[in-house]
C-alpha cells in the first residue's frame, strides 16, 4: 500500500470463456474454478477507487449487484500472480460468544450419544483455509480459440491488490474470500 513496485511471478491465460465487467471503479471477472460448480471472482479495484475503499464500501447489495452486473465473454485475457494463502483460525471463543458453551465445558458436555462412558469436551475447534493459484488450478479454464475481432478483447489484469471469492454458483455461496495485497516476489 505504500506505492511501491514488486516483480511477481505471474500467469496469462487467453481466450478464456468467462462472466466479465468493467465499471469505472473495478474490473471484475467470473472463471471457472475446479468445474463448473465453482467459480472464482476476481475484482481489481481501479487505482483511484484502491482495494481498501473498495473493501470498505462492500456489502451483500453491493456484490449481488457487481456479480449480477457480469456478462459473459469467450475471448477474456487473465493476467494475475500465481499465489498461495494460508489461514488458521481458532474458533472457540467464536463459538461460545454464539452460545456453544456447554460442549467446552468438560463438566458440562454432554456427548454421551457418541460415546456412552462419557467424560469428553471439546478441547479446540481450528478452521484452516489453503487456496492456490497456479496454471494448474487455471487450465480448465484455458481454451485455445481463434476469432476475428474488430475490437481489442476484454483483460482482467491483477496487477495491484485485488479482492477474490471462490464461490458455489448455483447458490452463490462464497466459501474463500480474501483478498492479495503483498504478492510474493519472484
Amino acid at each position: 500500500a505504500d506505492g511501491s513496485e514488486v516483480e511477481v511471478p505471474t500467469m496469462q491465460a487467453r481466450d478464456v470463456p468467462a462472466l466479465y465487467a468493467r465499471t469505472p471503479e473495478y474490473a471484475a471477472a467470473d472463471l471457472p474454478y475446479g468445474g463448473e460448480a465453482f467459480a472464482m471472482t476476481l475484482v481489481v479495484p481501479s487505482e483511484e477507487e484502491g482495494l481498501q475503499s473498495f473493501v470498505d464500501d462492500l456489502n451483500e447489495t453491493a456484490w449481488l449487484d457487481l456479480v449480477a452486473g457480469l456478462e459473459e465473454v469467450d475471448d477474456l485475457t487473465v493476467q494475475l500472480p500465481r499465489f498461495e494463502l494460508e489461514y488458521e483460525r481458532r474458533l472457540n471463543e467464536d463459538l461460545e460468544a454464539l452460545g456453544m458453551t456447554d460442549a467446552f465445558d468438560p463438566g458440562r458436555a454432554d456427548f454421551s450419544r457418541m460415546t456412552p462412558g462419557g467424560g469428553i469436551w471439546v478441547d479446540e475447534v481450528k478452521q484452516k483455509a489453503f487456496v492456490r493459484v497456479n496454471e494448474e488450478g487455471t487450465e480448465a479454464a484455458a481454451v485455445t480459440s481463434v476469432a476475428m475481432a474488430e475490437s481489442e478483447p476484454p483483460t482482467l489484469r491483477a496487477d495491484r491488490p485485488f479482492l477474490f471469492a471462490i464461490r458455489e454458483r448455483l447458490s452463490g455461496t462464497i466459501l474463500f474470500l480474501g483478498t492479495l495485497v503483498d504478492p510474493p516476489e519472484g
